[in-house]
């Protein structure tokens, strides 16, 4: 009854909040800049708006006698509107209606295409701009874009400064990483500010430049994506150069580490790209490239997000731009975006919309379902919000201003009246607060502990840990949040200088939500070396991975954690949650982020995603781990029943029945995270620590998150991982559990996944090539429970490491051809196996001299036993496992005397053999059999 209570309380309190938004809002501020002499520069990069301007009006205030808006079309930044709805049209949209509106109030719309710190500094330069002023954004490669053009302003004897502006909606104050404790302490929403009525000319004699056709366009952004990160960091490190800026050694073309390739050059870090996709799997990739671009949405979302791009040109553009797709009514009026915002909010009323948008009522009625409520906006207006067409200000006041004309001058008691409304509320809103969230540096007040000083600016040795951390010690700080701008613009601007071999937290957008990734450059990188993505369990995150970022790179390897949305610090943004989502989302990471074939390692419903990746991307993967994997384990699982589950329909659950359930679930989870951790993490409970718990909770506690834990009701039929893993990857696979996991019995599904994927009876060498099609599947048993990786991460890290040296990294070497050539992939599948079992001998003959040297401990050999253990019949795998689980004193007095009284005398005997390899080898069988026995 108290919960109850507690809960109408809330509901009366939001709803107060809302009623209060009829008020005046506050006026926003306009930021203050030094009075300039000379051109200023207003880099256009998600902001493509007159109205609602921060940074151009104080350009303006300034008193700068010309001012220069620009925009730079770097195809690498911009490429993932590619996986948008008509992305690439939406943007031409927009560039051609923000150059109309400023040749209204008497200036133009500079455009450039090339890599954007160097083209924008050779501008800047060529026109004399004392100062740029640009946006503050939060996405990883933005924030390094912003970072090498401070760079590149730095190394030249320009005075150029640079400035920042944000729009935030809600008046600035002490953020809250909370979203309940955030929303209860923001200020006032921050009204719309009004578009200048005239703006200063541009520098005499500057040509604008031509905008791209939507072909041309289209084309360089689909052929940055398919280049990936580092080829596209190796043409801007190349016109560094043609532009004569890479004097000093702070340029990104003279061989200093970049923000994003840690301790390699962009050169190398292509050149390494290059070669572990090879002509094979690279080909393969392509065909995945082609899948993204024509998979983005169904065909009539697609056929919506077309028209409004269409309608968003300019009437003069309508004749020539027949590129875009589909035609529209003519009308005398043309169509501002605010009216296709406002034709939005109507859809969902008896309104009569304006007739050429009325296709918008059809669209919201086919993407509002009880599976997604309130996917619409993201689906439909989400481009015009993310290219900053629309502001989170404008929609919010637009969208207050609608509700309470529609119902009288008042607002609901209970807030919007309509699915249009709530949508557009909340997609703004949680922009709002992960935006801040992203860049939000740890207060003292936060909670928590120091964790030490902030680095000093431009010292490569000192950590970026932020100086304290919430809910405990923070284990990855946040790059966004190392952000920095000093009063003279230039020689403190932009984010920390990240050393390689730490961790650091990103953002990424995915679909229109700002998602976060940890990412840990090797400090002596591998050559050859695939990446290794970390893919978290429902309910976690990134940061989970906290134990295994950096041993795995000190290893040599790119290590990545992404948040999959919906999770952490990522949005929960209105969209369809499944796993067909989230292997999407790790498809597209792979390609858009990581740019190389990567080991994918999950845990819990991140080994299912991370299994379907594999199963379905072959091209993008190297090698898959498998930890306490979720999904079933079906015998006898064909392709035909693939196919009749795809064809399938079941029906629906009752909606509010999701929503009780879910809101009694949650309700519980929140007052029980610790205990539920302690219960997962039975053999080290002390991982299950205090920042765990709170970052959890505070998850637990943003906007949306029932949606999202709701989706579990939705989600379609999962394919068994046996079919996954043996008739669709086929290739190198790691089954490494947990066989205390108190969610199931995890020793049986082990066995009963390692003998879907190996039957019984056949050696594991004669399956490599037989039966795993052709590429091995190697389980390892670990006293863990449901994470291992977080519970007993050395344990974790060394198994990790010997899979992809010994079984993925061989298979890479023979030409890269796993996805492609499956004879190529047997025969190094057959020589990997034969450099294992050359190491079981040899680490058999050492832990022979250990025994008689009455070593006692049992870690020390305890590789070796792994290995015999994974080399053993499947049948007698669980046999061997007191070996690795329980080291107890009775199982080494039990292979002392074995080994004294049975090996040695054997061994003795056999010093006469006619080669050591044999020896050595049988040597290797007696143990085994031996063991079991003696066991």
């Amino acid at each position: 009854m108290h919960s109850l209570l507690r809960s109408a309380a809330g509901v009366a309190r939001r709803s107060l909040r809302v009623r209060a938004s009829n008020d005046p809002v506050a006026t926003a501020p306009v930021p203050q800049l030094p009075a300039s002499s000379g051109p200023v520069m207003v880099w256009f990069q998600h902001d493509l708006r007159v109205a609602d301007h921060p940074g151009l009006l104080a350009a303006i205030n300034s008193g700068a006698p010309q001012l220069l808006p620009f925009f730079c079309l770097d195809p690498q930044l911009y490429a993932p509107l590619c996986l948008l709805p008509s992305g690439p049209a939406v943007l031409l949209a927009a560039l051609a209606r923000l150059r109309q509106q400023l040749r209204a109030v008497g200036s133009d719309l500079v455009v450039r295409v090339g890599p954007a710190a160097t083209t924008t500094a050779a501008i800047a330069g060529a026109a004399g701009v004392k100062r740029i002023v640009i946006e503050r954004q939060e996405e990883s490669r933005w924030l390094e874009a912003g970072h090498m053009l401070a760079q590149q302003l730095d190394s030249s004897a320009l005075p150029t400064r640079i400035s920042s502006w944000q729009a935030p909606l809600w008046q600035q104050g002490s953020f809250k990483p909370n979203f309940k404790d955030w929303k209860e302490s923001r200020g006032q929403a921050l009204a719309p500010l009004p578009a200048p009525g005239k703006v200063p000319p541009l520098p005499a004699g500057f040509e604008p430049g031509t905008l791209p056709g939507l072909s041309t366009l289209q084309q360089l952004l689909e052929d940055a994506l398919a280049a990936g990160p580092a080829e596209a960091a190796v043409a801007a490190a190349a016109a560094a150069a043609a532009n004569g800026k890479a004097g000093r050694s702070s340029s990104p073309s003279s061989g200093r580490s970049s923000p994003t390739f840690g301790g390699r050059t962009a050169a190398q870090a292509a050149a390494a790209a290059a070669q572990l996709w090879g002509p094979d799997r690279a080909a393969a990739r392509e065909q995945v490239l082609e899948q993204m671009l024509q998979e983005p949405s169904t065909a009539s979302v697609a056929a919506a997000a077309a028209k409004i791009a269409q309608l968003l040109l300019p009437s003069e553009l309508h004749t020539s731009s027949s590129e875009i797709h589909g035609e529209v009514p003519s009308s005398s009026r043309e169509l501002r975006p605010e009216d296709i915002l406002e034709a939005y909010l109507t859809a969902d009323t008896t309104a009569s919309p304006e007739p050429r948008l009325a296709f918008l009522r059809s669209s919201v009625s086919e993407l509002e379902v009880p599976a997604a409520p309130g996917a619409s906006f993201l689906a439909l207006l989400g481009p015009l919000l993310g290219l900053g067409v629309l502001s989170s200000r404008q929609v919010y006041a637009k969208t207050l201003a609608a509700e309470v004309a529609r119902w009288g001058g008042r607002m609901p008691l209970l807030g919007p009246g309509t699915v249009t409304a709530k949508a557009a509320l909340a997609a703004v809103e949680l922009n709002d607060f992960h935006r801040q969230l992203a860049g939000h540096i740890p207060q003292e007040g936060d909670a928590g502990t120091a964790r030490g000083d902030p680095p000093a600016r431009g010292s490569s040795s000192s950590s970026p840990a932020a100086t304290s951390s919430w809910w405990g010690e923070e284990p990855v700080a946040s790059a966004a949040a190392s952000f920095d701008e000093a009063p003279d613009g230039v020689s403190q601007w932009g984010i920390t200088d990240w050393p390689a071999g730490l961790p650091r937290r990103c953002s990424w957008r995915w679909r229109g939500a700002l998602t976060d990734f940890c990412v840990v450059e090797p400090r002596n990188p591998k050559p050859g070396a695939p990446a290794i993505v970390l893919v978290h369990g429902f309910g976690a995150f990134g940061d989970q991975w906290r134990f295994n970022l950096g041993p795995l790179s000190e290893a040599g390897y790119r290590v990545f954690a992404p948040t999959l949305p919906g999770f952490g610090r990522s949005e929960k943004a209105a969209l369809q949650y499944s796993q067909n989502a989230w292997r999407d989302f790790i498809r597209d990471f792979l390609v858009c982020v990581v740019g190389s074939p990567a080991v994918l390692a999950g845990n819990s419903i991140g080994g299912f995603i991370a299994a379907s990746a594999a199963a379905d991307y072959p091209s993008l993967v190297a090698g898959l781990a498998l930890l306490n994997s979720a999904g079933p384990v079906t015998p006898g699982y064909t392709a035909a029943d693939a196919a009749a589950a795809a064809a399938a329909t079941s029906p629906s659950p009752n909606p509010w029945l999701v929503r009780a359930g879910t809101a009694a679930l949650m309700l519980y989870l929140r007052s029980s995270i610790a205990k539920q951790l302690k219960w997962l993490y039975p053999t080290n409970p002390d991982n299950a620590d205090e920042w765990l718990e709170q970052e959890i909770y505070r998850a637990a506690c943003d906007s949306r998150s029932a949606d999202v834990f709701a989706s579990v009701f939705y989600l379609p039929k999962p394919r068994p991982l046996n079919f996954l893993v043996n008739d669709l990857w086929k290739g190198p696979t790691a089954v490494i559990q947990g066989v205390l996991d108190p969610l199931n019995d995890a020793q049986a599904r082990s066995d009963l996944l390692v003998q879907q994927c190996a039957p019984v009876g056949l050696a594991r060498s004669d399956l490599l090539v037989q039966q795993c099609a052709p590429v091995g599947l190697r389980a390892w048993n670990i006293q863990a429970g449901h994470c291992p990786h977080d519970e007993q991460p050395e344990l974790v890290n060394a198994v990790l490491l010997e899979f992809i040296e010994q079984m993925v990294e061989p298979t890479m070497q023979c030409g890269s051809s796993s996805s492609s050539s499956p004879a190529v992939v047997g025969a190094a599948a057959s020589k990997a196996h034969a450099a294992a079992a050359a190491a079981d001998a040899a680490a058999v003959r050492r832990w022979l001299r250990q025994l008689r040297a009455r070593h006692r401990e049992v870690p020390a050999v305890m590789p070796a036993m792994q290995q015999l253990q994974c080399r053993a019949p499947a049948k007698q795998a669980h046999h061997m496992a007191p070996l690795v689980e329980q080291p107890e004193r009775v199982v080494n007095a039990a292979l002392l005397e074995f080994n004294e009284q049975m090996v040695e005398p054997a061994m003795l005997g056999n010093r006469t053999s006619s080669s050591s390899n044999s020896s050595s080898s049988s040597g290797a069988a007696v143990v085994a059999a031996a063991a079991s026995k003696a066991l």
